[in-house]
């Protein structure tokens, strides 16, 4: 029984929203009321515009959770963001965008968004401080702006009339071992409209060198940080992409440069030069988990891939895993009346064959790794396909789908997905990973109802199959019965060319739940296959034979309540937010 109260805003409904709200203006007093969604309007929405709920009572901030309140896209993804309780009001606010194409703030161009809160008779549901719910659960939808020729406005400007100053910081001379220098605008730029060729990078000798240009961060200053913060409302990395010789170097921007702020008006340009005092060339790698590695390689013995990106790697971990109370679970060979199995960790050995034979849903899970070596056989006759709901949640699917017991087939890993058998039904399939989907044997399901939730999928996976548009949610509580590590390799450090001595490496990161550990592994020594102690990772990269390249290995581990410092129960697994490594270059003598 779907709980959600449906709001369309925008015209004609956005009246009937004020009606609705001039109903709640005499709320019973056992109940919260919604009384206004801000901004009215429900179309052509920009980046970077915060979304206001306006409530009848003072809301409680210990029940703005990731279950309560979350706001998703028309696939299940959650936008990017920050909630913000101020007594009666929940505002939220999108990450800023930071790339050229628009993409990877908390917002995207031209997407389809809902709002949901949860209220009675959802135990989980937003309150008010005396405890009271909300009354009902509601749904607003809204689409942002779209990218259209010529551009129109994307952004909310709060400056519209002019361009603000772009300036070096306080000091005109930077001493660096590797040449980078920041830029602060005092407002928010257009991302799209950065370009490399309007800064001048030149060497003593005055020959220009390429740059590589990227924006750290761009907040609205009239939002998040008061007027004071007007230095710091851009910042603008500059990246120097050759060798540089010991001396004093600068940069120049150039005075018609097209950078535009978030109203399409000229940034005006620093007008002097920015010295760049270069000490030594060496090297700094500054790892921020910002862009997704192009690697995909599996770690060896770990449960699963760990998720990078967004500023962080961490674990993505579905509710739907399960408790894991079944244990590690191997499939018999013959039959099997199974309907809902909760392994720690579950395997089809290779040279089995595993057939399903329980009728209506069934769900294989497993918290951990879940590996199909054999073949896994399911005949169920004619089946309806699968039907989702909008911004609806995995976990809350399986539930509905287990009330009303159709013959679907779903398999579910916490860790990595791996098929290297053969799974073969006739009914819809849905294949289900926090980790990685891999799979290396095509599978077979009913025509056009094969379905992914997830990253990954492999060569094998046919064009037919489509990813359903639920939301991966995580666990409240953690369920864990048994320690899992999740692992990721990035790709080659440096990029190109070689690298003489490595020396330092600095890495940022929180516990929570578990432990992160991140080691570090010699390009031209690692193997194409074998254990992970065949690629002979080490603890300190200094450790690592020189003349060559490294690549950093990401190992985050969970267990159950009690396994890491957190002493709460709460789900909250590690994260790795930065590395950074120096080396010295071929030639160089390192200090």
């Amino acid at each position: 029984m779907d709980s959600w109260s449906r709001f369309a805003l925008g015209g004609v409904a956005a009246a009937a929203l004020c009606t609705a709200c001039g109903r709640a203006a005499r709320p019973q007093p056992r109940w919260v009321e919604l009384l206004q969604v801000r901004p009215e309007q429900s179309q052509g929405l920009f980046l970077n515009e915060s979304l206001t709920f306006d409530f009848s009572h003072p809301i409680d901030p210990a029940s703005v959770t990731s279950e309560s309140v979350r706001i998703v896209d028309q696939r299940g993804q959650r936008a990017a963001g920050e909630f913000r309780v101020d007594r009666n009001r929940i505002r939220f606010r999108p990450d800023p965008v930071l790339g050229a194409e628009l993409a990877d703030g908390g917002f995207r161009p031209g997407t389809r968004y809902t709002a949901l809160i949860q209220g009675f008779p959802a135990p989980d549901g937003l309150r008010g401080r005396d405890g009271r719910p909300l009354a009902r659960s509601v749904r607003w939808n809204f689409e942002t702006a779209h990218l259209t020729e010529p551009r129109g406005q994307m952004f909310v400007d709060h400056t519209p009339l002019f361009g603000l100053r772009l300036h070096p910081g306080e000091a005109l001379t930077t001493v660096r071992t590797d040449p980078r220098v920041v830029l602060f605008c005092e407002e928010p730029v257009d991302p799209s409209t950065l370009r490399a060729e309007d800064f001048h990078f030149l060497t003593p000798a005055g020959e220009r060198v390429d740059l590589q240009v990227r924006l750290l961060a761009n907040h609205d200053h009239l939002v998040v940080r008061g007027r004071r913060a007007l230095r710091t409302a851009a910042e603008i990395e500059l990246v120097c992409m050759a060798e540089l010789s010991p001396g004093v170097h600068s940069i120049r921007m150039a005075p018609d440069m097209e950078l535009l702020d978030f109203g399409g008006n000229r940034v005006q340009p620093y007008s002097g030069t920015i010295e760049v005092d270069v000490r030594e060339t060496a090297g700094t790698h500054v790892q921020d988990f910002l862009r997704r590695e192009a690697n995909t390689r599996p770690v060896p013995g770990a449960d699963g891939t760990a998720a990078w990106g967004a500023g962080r790697v961490t674990i993505r971990f579905p509710r739907a895993a399960g408790d894991g109370r079944d244990g590690e679970i191997d499939l018999p060979d013959g039959s099997s009346d199974t309907k809902d199995l909760h392994a720690t960790r579950l395997t089809l050995p290779a040279g089995r064959t595993c057939r399903l034979e329980a009728s209506g849903l069934v769900v294989l899970r497993a918290q951990g790794r879940l590996s199909i070596e054999g073949d896994l056989v399911r005949s169920v006759g004619e089946a309806p396909g699968l039907t989702v709901e909008e911004g609806e949640r995995l976990s809350t699917w399986l539930e509905r789908a287990r009330e009303e017991d159709p013959p679907w087939t779903v398999i579910v890993a916490g860790g990595d997905l791996v098929v290297n058998g053969r799974i073969e039904v006739d009914g819809p399939l849905l294949l289900v990973a926090g980790g990685w989907i891999r799979v290396a044997e095509r599978p077979r399901a009913a025509e056009n109802e094969l379905w992914i939730l997830g990253e990954g999928g492999g060569l094998a996976l046919p064009s037919t199959a489509s990813t359903l548009a639920l939301e991966l949610d995580p666990p409240t509580v953690n369920p864990l019965r048994t320690p899992l590590t999740y692992a990721v390799l990035s790709d080659p450090i440096p990029s190109s060319g070689s690298v003489v001595r490595w020396e330092r490496a600095s890495v940022s990161g929180r516990e929570n739940l578990g432990r992160f550990r991140v080691r570090y592994v010699r390009e031209e020594d690692l193997p194409l296959g074998g254990s992970l102690a065949d690629w002979d990772p080490r603890d300190d990269p200094r450790q690592v034979r020189p003349l060559g390249r490294l690549r950093l290995l990401v190992e985050l581990t969970v267990g159950p309540a009690g396994y890491g410092p957190g002493s709460d129960r709460r789900w909250s697994p590690p994260i790795v937010d930065g590395v950074r490594l120096n080396w010295s270059w071929p030639g160089e003598q390192a200090r």
